[in-house]
């Protein structure tokens, strides 16, 4: 399918690494390189360049090759995401999907690290402290950072306590990174997890009081523990 193939350009092209890495040198590279680029992300600008780290990969040729694109219509230019620097160039789609915003947003659990978390990494933001990072997305923005798998629990930009529900159903899935099949929860905002205002929606997600903790594990974790 042309999402498969998108990733194999992209695994293939921005992932080169070590003694058999391939420079680009035409511009045959460079026009497969921001395709693979514009797959991925829909935009690109000269963080995200930056970020992936490409050998022989200069900002300034690829800029003059996406002002010829913008010339040509193949994509569009302006100011489309706060905190990246211009010039940004971005498909027609994707303006399209910044602009309409995410239908139906609902959080989205990712590890620090994942790829498809662009925080810390192209958009400003202090990691959380520890092992086990994780952010909560709501429609692209951070609703909250957790540490150490869950223990520590911070609120982001977009926090409101009108998510809350949702944002307890999504700290389940820790429980499946964690190393210890479970998700243990203890602060909120540096203070108590029990007295937070996550406390109530945890316990209705399914969260167990531990100590001074509240506790999650995933029943497919505890299904497999009992059949060993």
């Amino acid at each position: 399918c042309e999402l498969e193939r998108a990733g194999a350009i992209a695994n293939d092209l921005l992932s080169r690494t070590g003694r058999w890495s391939l420079a680009i040198t035409t511009k045959a590279d460079a026009e497969m390189y921001l395709d693979a680029l514009f797959k991925r992300y829909g935009l690109v600008c000269r963080e995200i360049v930056q970020a992936e780290k490409a050998p022989g990969v200069r900002w300034a040729e690829l800029a003059r090759l996406l002002q010829l694109w913008e010339w040509r219509g193949r994509v569009h230019r302006g100011d489309f995401v706060r905190d990246l620097s211009g010039p940004q160039f971005a498909l027609r789609e994707a303006v399209d999907q910044l602009r309409d915003g995410p239908p139906n947003p609902r959080p989205l659990l990712l590890a620090w690290h994942d790829p498809a978390n662009p925080w810390g990494r192209l958009l400003p933001l202090a990691a959380p402290r520890g092992k086990g990072r994780f952010v909560v997305l709501l429609g692209g923005q951070v609703l909250l950072t957790a540490g150490g798998f869950g223990r520590d629990l911070s609120p982001g930009t977009a926090w409101s306590e009108e998510h809350i529900t949702a944002a307890a159903e999504s700290l389940k899935g820790l429980a499946l990174h964690s190393p210890s099949g479970q998700a243990a929860v203890e602060t909120w905002r540096g203070g108590s997890i029990l007295v937070s205002p996550l406390a109530a929606a945890l316990r209705s997600a399914g969260f167990v009081r531990s100590g001074l903790r509240l506790v999650y594990r995933h029943p497919s974790i505890t299904r497999l523990d009992r059949a060993v």
